[in-house]
């Protein structure tokens, strides 16, 4: 059995198939719709007006963005205890955003020191860890 966390990174569902029920019918495990490009985007793209040179630079801008930016070093965080696999609904990967996407993901792990202790620091919220406190 495949261990991998399955992200939907595509703006929308296939067809028939409603947000709620994406888990269901074994698509992804998480959908992550803010790591897709926007729709204007995607129109621009689809409609020849812009070169996939064009929408990839457009699409990095996109996800310079704080929570866009937020959302890829978590999942390179995530990729380093687990294996995550990128998934949309294009035919060809080599154009579509998902290839932009696992290097700006590969780039954010770069960034990251390669020890991260799970260790508590001291100055770690303690929401963070969920620890009772005593009374």
């Amino acid at each position: 059995m495949d261990s991998s966390l399955r992200i939907g990174v595509a703006r929308q569902p296939p067809r028939g198939v409603r947000h709620q029920d994406y888990r269901k019918k074994n698509y992804f495990d998480l959908w992550l719709r803010v790591l897709s490009p926007s729709p204007e985007l995607v129109s621009r793209y689809r409609k020849k007006r812009i070169t996939f040179s064009e929408f990839e630079s457009a699409y990095r801008a996109e996800m310079g963005r704080v929570e866009p930016r937020q959302v890829i070093e978590l999942v390179a965080l995530l990729s380093r205890n687990r294996p995550v696999s990128i998934g949309c609904f294009c035919e060809r990967e080599g154009y579509c955003h998902r290839s932009i996407l696992k290097r700006l993901i590969e780039s954010a792990d770069s960034e990251f020191p390669p020890d991260r202790s799970p260790e508590r620091r001291p100055n770690a919220s303690p929401v963070c860890f969920l620890e009772e406190e005593e009374n």
